[in-house]
């Protein structure tokens, strides 16, 4: 599909990830409609994309909310008339130990992570269908084939994110639609700083700060961390191939070869 003058929604748009993608589809020509809690962040971006010719529009949604969820998809309607792509980036994390994760931490990761991409995916389906033709790519996570201690419902969620991936791929083909997954690797990002990095210096034997950096050295074959741009860069890839639905692929550097 060619990108250029095409709409697309990107919801956790203010974080590293979210922004580095949403700038990829501004950069191929697309319009495109940043998501996310707060608006402040949003107005940066939308300086940011400016010069490119697209028209970008800021908007804040929770995702966890049907009818926000479905008021973000009635504006950019309003706005642009059409829907051709939907990145359901929005994400959380909480690192613990099983016997000590809290339910309410567990209801959270699951709602946005995963609910979030069903509140979403319902919202954009049925103007994707009239139209038959639209592109999802679902940001799911290296945890989501392969489990990791302490982020067990971060990886439950991610391993959900895939599944529905798959389900939605099988029903919305008939449609020309796409249904694809990313599966980011090892960003250095507040995840890691903020919840990893302290809850597997333990496990690693080394300080907090050295976490991130061993880890890569010693479970990625390619030897460096993943950068947002990279991630991008597989949305972008995703967004414009008319054969592929139903996959997964890693953007890991060669850590998860499944």
């Amino acid at each position: 599909m060619e990108l250029k003058g095409r709409v697309g929604i990107v919801t956790g748009a203010a974080g590293g990830l979210g922004r580095a993608i949403a700038l990829e589809l501004v950069h191929e020509g697309m319009n495109v409609v940043a998501v996310d809690l707060a608006q402040d962040p949003m107005d940066v971006l939308v300086k940011e994309a400016e010069g490119f010719g697209a028209d970008v529009l800021a908007m804040t949604a929770d995702v966890t909310s049907s009818e926000s969820t479905e008021r973000m998809a009635r504006k950019t309607l309003d706005r642009f008339g059409r829907i051709d792509v939907l990145v359901n980036n929005a994400g959380v994390i909480v690192a613990a130990p099983f016997v000590e994760m809290k339910r309410a931490d567990w209801d959270r990761i699951i709602g946005v992570n995963l609910g979030g991409v069903f509140n979403c995916c319902k919202a954009v389906v049925p103007s994707m269908i009239q139209r038959k033709t639209g592109r999802i790519v679902n940001i799911s996570s290296v945890a989501g084939k392969r489990a990791a201690p302490l982020i067990s419902a971060y990886s439950a969620s991610k391993f959900g994110v895939i599944g529905l991936t798959q389900a939605l791929a099988l029903e919305l083909g008939e449609y020309d639609i796409t249904v694809n997954a990313v599966c980011p690797g090892f960003i250095e990002t507040a995840m890691w700083k903020d919840h990893l990095n302290p809850a597997l210096s333990p496990l690693l034997g080394v300080g907090a700060e050295e976490v991130f950096h061993t880890f890569i050295e010693t479970n990625v074959p390619l030897k460096r961390p993943q950068s947002p741009e990279d991630i991008a860069q597989c949305v972008v890839f995703l967004c414009k191939a008319d054969n592929i639905t139903g996959a997964a692929i890693n953007v890991d550097g060669g850590h998860t070869m499944v």
